[in-house]
């Protein structure tokens, strides 16, 4: 098995000249799902962002189905981190279905294989062998992982397997296509962003996001956390008052008081950072609570 090692490399012009140019990326599968369109190209990482995992079980069965199928010369291999038994089966049958493949034996599709992973015990080895022991030398190898968030269980675990599916997708030239729950806007093809998707989305020549009938209640955290300079600017239109025009604003908002020689009280405001005078050190000055210790002490 080869050395998932992604080493420093020190090159001269000439060096770096001589070097084979990538493969271009070819457009392997376009789908259509809940009215969005979803293109899958080769040789780099395609990420589909879909809040529902059960529905991603049976896109992802699709799509392998759809390229096995289309292109006998390709080894795709689906990786299955979260379904148990019953839903995989279930989707496979689906999508089978729908691709016009009519059983479900080891005839059908040849070049399909999966690997099924417990949860959160993600394994790139397991991979590497497989794609060594069971891959052809002649024939390029599609990943197809049908949940990312279930392959590790804590954010520095999933990091980790953002790291070695890059280190994978280089030593292999692999075609890999992830469906995420993660539904973060910031995540684009070529742009870097936040969490372990967000790492593999620089490396990635597609995000596409699969709305569901209800993404206009979840809102989003930005919208949830406004500029408290805003909320300031826009106060009476929340609490549905007619903003005042400064020049009408009144000058001052209480009533004047008045002393009993009919002078207006001159309210004075408070100044901060001004010390407020010690009463006690004084009365030592003084000499009186010198003279009650004394006392207190005979």
């Amino acid at each position: 098995m080869k050395k998932l090692e992604q080493a420093t490399r020190n090159m001269s012009l000439s060096g770096l000249r001589k070097l084979p140019p990538e493969a271009p990326n070819t457009l392997l599968l376009t789908r259509m799902f809940d009215y969005t369109k979803v293109e899958i190209y080769s040789e780099c990482f395609n990420i589909v962002l879909s809040r529902d995992v059960r529905r991603n079980t049976q896109l992802a069965a699709e799509v392998a189905i759809d390229i096995a199928a289309d292109d006998p010369r390709m080894d795709v291999i689906y990786i299955n981190t979260f379904a148990g038994l019953n839903l995989l089966k279930q989707s496979f049958a689906k999508a089978m279905e729908n691709s016009g493949v009519e059983e479900m034996d080891e005839d059908a599709l040849p070049n399909l294989s999966i690997l099924d992973f417990p949860l959160g015990e993600w394994s790139t080895k397991v991979i590497a062998e497989n794609i060594e022991s069971h891959g052809r030398e002649t024939a390029p190898t599609v990943l197809v992982m049908n949940a990312f968030e279930f392959s590790a269980l804590t954010r520095g675990t999933r990091a980790r397997v953002a790291r070695e599916l890059l280190k994978l997708r280089d030593e292999y030239a692999l075609t890999i296509l992830i469906f995420s729950q993660e539904m973060r806007r910031d995540l684009a093809p070529g742009l870097a962003g936040r969490g372990a998707v967000g790492m593999i989305a620089p490396r990635a020549l597609t995000v596409s996001r699969l709305l569901d009938p209800f993404e206009h209640l979840y809102g989003s955290k930005q919208a949830e956390k406004p500029d408290v300079h805003e909320k300031i600017t826009h106060i009476n239109d929340i609490l549905g008052m007619p903003a005042l025009d400064p020049e009408e604003q009144p000058e001052e908002l209480e009533p004047p008081v008045l002393m009993d020689s009919g002078e207006e009280f001159e309210r004075q405001s408070p100044k901060f950072g001004t010390r407020m005078p010690d009463r006690k050190r004084k009365l030592y000055q003084s000499g009186t609570e010198i003279r009650k210790d004394r006392m207190a002490t005979a």
